[in-house]
């Protein structure tokens, strides 16, 4: 018999969740998006089903809900599911936000009450990957931590799971995500005027890199950025290493660089397949 899944948020990364289930064959999925518009369309084009209103019987039928919604919406709908499902055994409700501080302190308060499972994980990838083959994904333990995780194995058998709390988590993505946006968009504000001149490679690759902040909703923009709550912290520090590095007179700034190098050999390995990469980009 086929599990139900029913994904709340019809936007990119949740259709992309729901279309994950579907091609599993032993699940059948259901879609739910406070815009029924775009519920009705993600439906249509994985051909499942597709339910207008958020009830406690659609909720109670689910064996697996996955919440696909923005970091401000998520903490409600988790009480809202946790209060509809009351009483019902063996509920398990996964969520998929950018930034766990918030979320997590919610789930936990659920869990130890509703005694539902909650499963908070983040994966480290967007919507335009063909697969899971290959591609990394947190999970933040909640309450039972082992059990979490297993039911993360299961239902994403081919992706690296990584185990992170909440703080170490959120700190993780502000220096990695939401420091890389900010230095993004500021160089994205900045580079318009000269977008005529001649690029380097270096130039191109980075553009590369921004097209993923380009392409992504500004939902998912603003909760990494400012929901984050060390994403202040990470830019702070950015600023103070610009200026301790501005200050280094040349000898130092040289065995910086040097170390650096050393730290990311790995990296500078790739540097001939980064530039083929490069090389191939048509960027007008």
């Amino acid at each position: 018999m086929s599990e139900r899944v029913l994904v709340i948020g019809a936007g990119a990364m949740g259709g992309w969740f729901a279309a994950y289930f579907k091609k599993k064959r032993k699940y059948n999925v259901i879609v739910f998006d406070k815009d029924q518009a775009k519920a009705s369309k993600l439906a249509r084009s994985l051909r499942i089903s597709h339910v207008k209103r958020l009830d406690g019987e659609t909720l109670r039928n689910a064996d697996l809900i996955l919440v696909s919604t923005p970091i401000e919406a998520t903490p409600n709908i988790l009480e809202n599911i946790a209060r509809r499902v009351e009483g019902k055994g063996g509920v398990t409700v996964v969520e998929v936000t950018s930034v766990k501080s918030e979320v997590v302190k919610v789930a936990k308060r659920i869990v130890r009450k509703k005694r539902i499972t909650v499963v908070s994980v983040h994966p480290l990838f967007g919507p335009g990957v063909a697969s899971l083959r290959g591609q990394s994904i947190i999970v933040t333990p909640i309450a039972d931590g082992r059990k979490e995780v297993g039911i993360a194995e299961k239902l994403f058998p081919e992706a690296k799971l990584y185990v992170m709390n909440h703080r170490e988590h959120d700190r993780t993505i502000a220096y990695t995500l939401s420091l890389m946006r900010l230095i993004l968009i500021t160089i994205l504000k900045n580079w318009k005027p000269f977008m005529e001149k001649p690029k380097t490679t270096s130039q191109k690759l980075l553009l590369l890199t921004a097209s993923t902040l380009i392409n992504e909703s500004p939902s998912l923009f603003t909760q990494i950025i400012k929901k984050n709550p060390y994403s202040r912290e990470a830019a702070e520090q950015f600023i103070r290493d610009f200026n301790n590095v501005r200050s280094l007179d040349v000898k130092r700034l040289r065995r910086l660089y040097n170390r650096i190098r050393r730290d990311y050999e790995h990296v500078t390995r790739s540097y001939a397949g980064a530039s083929k990469i490069a090389e191939s980009l048509v960027i007008e």
